[in-house]
This record gives structure tokens, sequence and C-alpha cells, in this order.
């Protein structure tokens, strides 16, 4: 099988299956850059994982150190290369084998000791040393490793630096007895904590009642928000609070047709959302204001019957927007591409990625700025 490169985009480098000819015709035809991608393949030979793993150039050995399918014998290379970016790749791969934790969590870099802290099959004596660690961001990556074992979480819920108990507050698998520690601590903190979605229901109501409007912000974010904290936080009287609950993507129904009882801002935040019923589509779809149909209009999650409707919106504005929803029928598109409005048929252009006839439409326009635009954007 003889390889012909310009066959190949850099994905297909990385997800081909070649066989043994190819691979070893591959490795003296690809640039630097190439090779690396191809590094990436997990069908590699184990003969030709050890051919890179020596490889002169760093960034070839990145890219296999971020192989999940490289042989053990490799890593071990790898592991002790002298460039610490190789290093830290490893230490990112979650195929990383047992035994090399003891020999990373000693390397000399702070980033490779950060990377390790992150992976999440960490040991329990990797993690102890690492909670010591001299580097506090190398502690702060382990504060927020869903691996960590409860006394650790109990030593960093203590810990000096902000940062380590910021991203412990995020922790998906921190205690209820964590949470309630966490909760008493800093505003930045508990606002960190508002957002962990493996916040008890009890804490939730501790943190709706905050003074702080940051905290009650990043807490309406949250999409394990129960029942009642949302039907409290949607009356907040911080419109921040509001708007932020109304980009949620786990409102239930009933919130959802009360929040369409807000002001026109909240009503915009909400038509955005991709987790809104059909049921508030359809409302949002006969708003009189032209700004929500707007809102809505860009919304990737529209149905085709509420694309078709607002494709023949009597404003210009809501079928720009629409021409720039990634959801398009061709048959809208088309439609589009031959819209009265200049400023419809510019989005459609600055969107690309349009059907052929629609394509073809753009490029034989009339309006030269559409043409140029469309041709600058995806011909360049």
């Amino acid at each position: 099988m003889t390889v012909t490169l310009s066959c190949f985009s850099l994905r297909e480098l990385v997800l081909t299956a070649f066989d043994e000819s190819s691979q070893w015709e591959l490795i003296n035809t690809l640039t630097e850059s190439q090779l690396a991608t191809l590094a990436e393949n997990p069908v590699l030979l184990p003969s030709f994982q050890l051919l890179l793993a020596n490889h002169k150039s760093d960034q070839v050995r990145s890219g296999l150190a971020e192989n999940e399918a490289i042989t053990g014998k490799v890593q071990y290379q790898l592991a002790v290369d002298k460039y610490c970016n190789v290093r830290q790749c490893l230490a990112y791969n979650s195929a990383l084998i047992r035994s090399l934790q003891d020999l990373l969590v000693n390397d000399l870099s702070p980033a490779v000791r950060g990377a390790l802290a992150a992976f999440a099959s960490l040991t329990r004596k990797a993690q102890y040393k690492l909670a010591k660690d001299a580097s506090v961001a190398v502690v702060a990556n382990l504060a927020g490793n869903k691996c960590l074992v409860e006394p650790l979480q109990r030593l960093l819920a203590n810990h000096v630096d902000e940062s380590v108990r910021l991203n412990l507050a995020e922790n998906l698998s921190l205690t209820k007895q964590m949470q309630h520690q966490l909760v008493s601590d800093n505003v930045n903190v508990r606002a960190s904590l508002a957002t962990n979605e493996s916040l008890h229901c009890e804490y939730q109501m501790t943190l709706a009642c905050e003074d702080a409007p940051a905290i009650r912000v990043a807490l309406a974010e949250n999409e394990a928000l129960i029942s009642p904290i949302q039907c409290q936080l949607a009356t907040d009287p911080d419109i921040d609070v509001v708007l932020a609950l109304a980009s949620n993507g786990t409102l239930t129904e009933n919130m959802q047709q009360a929040l369409l009882l807000k002001d026109e801002c909240v009503r915009i935040a909400l038509a955005e959302n991709p987790a809104i019923s059909s049921v508030i589509q359809l409302i949002l779809a006969a708003d009189p204001s032209d700004k929500i149909r707007s809102a809505l209009a860009i919304n990737d999650a529209l149905s085709e019957t509420l694309i078709t409707q607002l494709v023949d919106d009597p404003n210009a504005n809501v079928r720009a927007n629409l021409a720039l929803n990634s959801s398009l029928p061709e048959y809208i598109e088309i439609k589009l591409a031959q819209d009265k409005s200049c400023s419809v048929r510019n989005s459609l252009a600055f969107r690309g990625h349009v059907c052929q006839k629609a394509k073809e439409l753009l490029l034989d326009s009339n309006d030269e700025t559409i043409r140029d635009l469309f041709i600058g954007m995806h011909y360049e």
C-alpha cells in the first residue's frame, strides 16, 4: 500500500488504522508537526511507538505521550524524557500505568506533578505525597481531583491558600461534612461551592439566602438545583441572579413558564437557553419583542417548525440571527441566501458551512460585499 499524504487530514492521521507498511512509509514522509499528530494514533505498532519515543522532536514525543494505547515500555521511557512537556503529557494520559505514579510524583517539574495531581485514578500514596507539595498550584490541582480521599479533603479545607479551597469547593466528590465547613468560608469559596452540582440541598438553601449577589448568581447557574431553590431564585431582587437562572439548562417546565412573565431581558436569556421546551419556544416565537425573537432565532435547539416560522419573520434582525443558527435545513439556507435583506445574506455568508445551492447563490450575489465576505471567510 502506497500512502499519499495529501489524502489524509490531521484528524485522519489520528483515526486511520494504517497497516504496518503504511506506518513505516509515513515516518519518512510526514513533517514534524504531522508526525506529532500521527503519534496519537491508537493503532501504532509497538516498534513504531519506540521509534517515535526516540524521535529528536519533543513535539513528536509529546504527541506520543498523549496516546492512551502506548505500551508500558514506551511509557517508562517517556517518563524520564529530558523535556518536562513530554513528561507532563504523559502525566495527563488516562492510561498511565500505576507504577509510574510513584516516579512522576517526585518529578522536579511542578507542571508534571500538577498534571499528575489531576489524574483520575491517583493512588492514595500519591495523593498524600502531593498534598504536601511545595507548589500551591500542584496542591490546588489535587484539591479538584474527584478521587481525593476524605482525610485529605479535611486537610485541604483548612489550607491557607484560597486557590486550594476554591478548587476543593468545586470537587464533585466533596463530602457533606466538608461542604458544611466551606459554606462558612470567604465569599469567593462560597461562590465556588455554589456551582458544585453535588451540593447538598441543605446548603443550596443556605447559599440562596446569601447577602452577596455573586454567590446567588453562581448558585443560579448550578444545574443540580432542587425545585424550591429555583423558585426562590426566580424572585431574587437582583436581576443578574434571575438572568443566570434563565440560562440554567435544567429548569423545570413550571419554572420556564414563570420566567416568561419576567422582564424582557429575562425572556431574552430564556430564549437563548437550548434546554427550553418546545412549548416555551412556541410562546417566545410569538413574542411581540423583536429582541426576544432574535435571541430565539440563534438557539441551535430550535425546532424545524419554528425555524420555518422565523425565516418569514417581518424583522430582518430576526432573520439575520436565524442565518447564524447551525441547525438549519438546506431549504432554509437556500431561502435565506435569497433574502431581500442584505444583513440576512451577510449573516449567512459569515456563517458559511452552507449547502451547495446556498453557496452558489452567495457567490453569484450582485452584492460584492457579501460575495467577498463569503470568499474571504471560507476560501482564503
